[in-house]
């Protein structure tokens, strides 16, 4: 059973930020898809990042510390994203500069085994599923099918 204290479950606060391109062409869809780049060695020497959709190319990183989501900080400051270019895209993505256009929080619900919640509180109770903050798209199967196994009794003894 899950437990019913959230405290026990991660909600890291991602940083995203849009920034503009020299060449937007180089950064539509078309021709630059969806990435995750892992330049280093160390925890922390990673980052993703988007198309540009109008909106300049979206970047993060997914090394920020569990935050209490109802005492996040919603406020992205010049200076986290000039950090954030600075350590992750400067020298990477040629032609993606420090001009900013737009930066935001998002909250990254996760355990802090970086798996999905798929259970129930009690016996009987509603199935929690807490499955698609960042990588849960590309399991929506396997996650379909849990659920249904998990709402008709028919989990193995591992819960697969």
């Amino acid at each position: 059973m899950l437990s019913a204290d959230p405290a026990e479950h991660a909600f890291p606060a991602r940083l995203l930020h849009w920034f503009d391109a020299d060449s937007p062409a180089d950064y539509v869809d078309e021709c630059f898809p969806i990435f995750i780049w892992s330049w280093g060695q160390a925890a922390g020497e990673v980052f993703y990042g988007f198309p540009d959709l109008g909106g300049g190319v979206k970047l993060a990183s997914e090394t920020d510390a569990p935050c209490d989501p109802d005492r996040v900080e919603r406020t992205v400051t010049a200076a986290e994203s000039a950090r954030f270019h600075a350590r992750h895209i400067a020298g990477r993505l040629r032609g993606v500069g420090p001009r900013l256009r737009h930066a935001a929080t998002c909250l990254y619900t996760q355990t802090p085994d970086a798996r999905f919640l798929i259970d129930r509180l009690q016996a009987g109770g509603p199935i929690i599923v807490s499955a698609c903050s960042g990588h849960g798209f590309k399991h929506s199967a396997a996650i379909g099918e849990r659920v249904a196994h998990t709402a008709t009794g028919q989990l193995g003894a591992e819960g697969s």
